[in-house]
């Protein structure tokens, strides 16, 4: 309301402007389905019918999207802006930083609730490590690219840090101790922090200024698009691995009704004052939830320590990407005509 009454409002003079409804609608169609049928398969499976059907109709979507985009007057993302080889790696980077490094994020409170057994208050005071070093890698990336007008350093030594932190993690078990995974939030922060401002220094700098705009936006689209996706993979190696592990050690003769809850240790952490009352009804109830407790904690380490293996191999692709990335000069003072076209 407040943008309503009081923001200025006022027209470019001699602009017009033609909206890509047919692009902006075909690309919804596309990213509602796909992030629909991501989020619904760690509760269905891949190969559930709403799931395919989701990833079908995405797949329909993208290919009627990029077919607009090639015919629209002003396209929503122009399609010439990919022929930059630096546009397409920043691109198909942060979308790789995305899958890997966010796609762990997520998790980590379940390592540390469900495994080293800390509070919600304490996980999250463990995750501030992380984002206070990753501050700290902005600005230090910032100053690097300005002072010496390239941002290719940053980017190479960032997805390092990144994969090395990955490694970290993945060497984190049942008896990891607080100040290792604080070691480790603290590499991979910074290296977050170095890499994530560089893939829009590098897209803006080599976009011509006419489609500045749009080439702003594509490290957060791809980064956004990334985390979805590998949050939905990573969720899926956990629950299988996590179930089967499960099941192994569940004793004998052990309702079905009581395992229920354990199905999904995502939500383990919410229920247990519930799980307390439930199995504290019956003789010998708490000792045995305290042995199902136990197996979920080993469950959990075997599934979370292949997220990470995964998150570590996902971010050795992105330092490959990195060495690939090539290294333009940085634009430098007043606004001179573009020097770094799309084609």
């Amino acid at each position: 309301m407040a943008i309503w009454l009081e923001f200025p409002y006022w027209r470019p003079e001699g602009v017009k402007r033609s909206i890509d409804w047919a692009g902006v609608t075909t690309l919804i169609l596309c990213i509602v389905p796909l992030l629909l049928a991501l989020t619904w398969v760690r509760e269905y499976g891949w190969a559930s019918a709403r799931v395919e059907f989701l990833l079908a109709m995405a797949a329909v979507m993208l290919v009627a999207f990029l077919a607009i985009e090639r015919k629209a007057v002003e396209p929503l993302i122009p399609l010439v802006l990919f022929h930059n080889p630096v546009i397409s790696m920043a691109s198909a980077a942060s979308f790789i930083l995305g899958m890997g490094m966010f796609g762990v994020i997520i998790y980590m409170p379940l390592f540390m609730q469900g495994v080293l057994g800390v509070s919600a208050t304490a996980s999250g005071n463990l995750l501030t490590a992380l984002l206070l070093s990753s501050v700290v890698g902005s600005i230090l990336t910032g100053q690097i690219n300005l002072r010496f007008l390239t941002y290719k350093p940053s980017a190479v030594a960032g997805s390092i840090l990144i994969a090395a932190g990955m490694v970290l993690f993945a060497r984190m078990g049942a008896a990891t101790q607080r100040g290792e995974v604080i070691i480790a939030m603290l590499v991979a922060g910074f290296g977050m922090g170095l890499l994530m401002p560089v893939y829009t220094v590098a897209i803006q700098n080599a976009a011509s200024r006419e489609h500045m705009g749009a080439a702003s936006a594509l490290p957060t689209f791809f980064r956004s698009i990334g985390s979805t996706v590998g949050v939905a993979i990573f969720g899926t190696i956990l629950l299988t691995n996590y179930q089967r592990d499960f099941a192994k050690g569940v004793p004998a003769g052990t309702a079905d009704n009581l395992l229920k809850p354990f199905g999904n240790p995502l939500m383990l952490p919410q229920m247990l004052p519930q799980l307390d009352k439930i199995f504290g009804r019956d003789p010998g109830g708490l000792a045995l939830l305290k042995t199902l407790l136990g197996n979920v904690r080993m469950a959990l380490v075997h599934g979370i320590n292949l997220i990470f293996v995964s998150s570590a191999a996902i971010m050795a692709v992105a330092v490959v990407l990195n060495l690939f990335l090539r290294s333009i000069p940085l634009r430098h003072g007043a606004p001179k005509a573009d020097t770094h076209p799309e084609v």
